[in-house]
């Protein structure tokens, strides 16, 4: 079956079988209850993903791969750090998930190129893009919900998980560096 498909047939089944309805559940997930805006979060990743779409288009990904893979490429702990700088910046700057889509395509051509093994990156990749991804309101679409079903300001959120993140970015380099 097509997975285009699955998920739409799986919303009809639910509704001819009446285990969820339309008025409740269906509109509901889409616009939302209590203070949860649905819309409003894949609107945002939508955005996000749009702006790290442009920017590869723009060729800074690649220049910046390409860039750190000549400036630091004879070093291999020294060049995964790079990689889990520029994994961490992106990753606070949109959210964990466009930071994933993005570079693992350059890190798997960096890959080819260079003849590295792609694992270490890659994992260095998504520590540093789900670690980071707590330091901001938009950096997770969870963080998104909690903050919107308690009624935390962008402000507030940063304010509390900004230490957070610190600690966990340090740990994360430690381990890294030190395996």
């Amino acid at each position: 079956m097509d997975m285009k498909l699955t998920p739409w047939l799986a919303i009809l089944i639910l509704l001819a079988s009446t285990a969820i309805t339309f008025s409740k559940e269906v509109v509901h997930g889409f616009v939302g209850s209590n203070g949860i805006e649905p819309y409003s979060i894949v609107i945002l990743i939508f955005a996000l993903a749009y702006i790290c779409i442009s920017l590869d288009e723009s060729g800074l990904l690649s220049y910046v791969a390409v860039h750190v893979t000549s400036r630091w490429g004879r070093n291999g702990r020294v060049l995964l750090l790079c990689f889990y700088a520029l994994s961490t910046i992106m990753a606070v700057i949109t959210n964990n998930d466009v930071v994933v889509l993005c570079l693992t395509p350059i890190i798997c051509i960096f890959s080819d190129t260079t003849g590295a093994n792609a694992e270490p990156f890659l994992i260095a990749m998504f520590i540093a893009a789900n670690t980071a991804s707590m330091a901001l309101f938009i950096g997770n679409p969870t963080n998104i919900i909690v903050a919107e079903a308690n009624d935390i300001s962008f402000l507030s959120y940063s304010a509390w998980m900004g230490l957070p993140f610190l600690g966990a970015a340090v740990a994360g380099i430690a381990v890294l560096y030190l395996t």
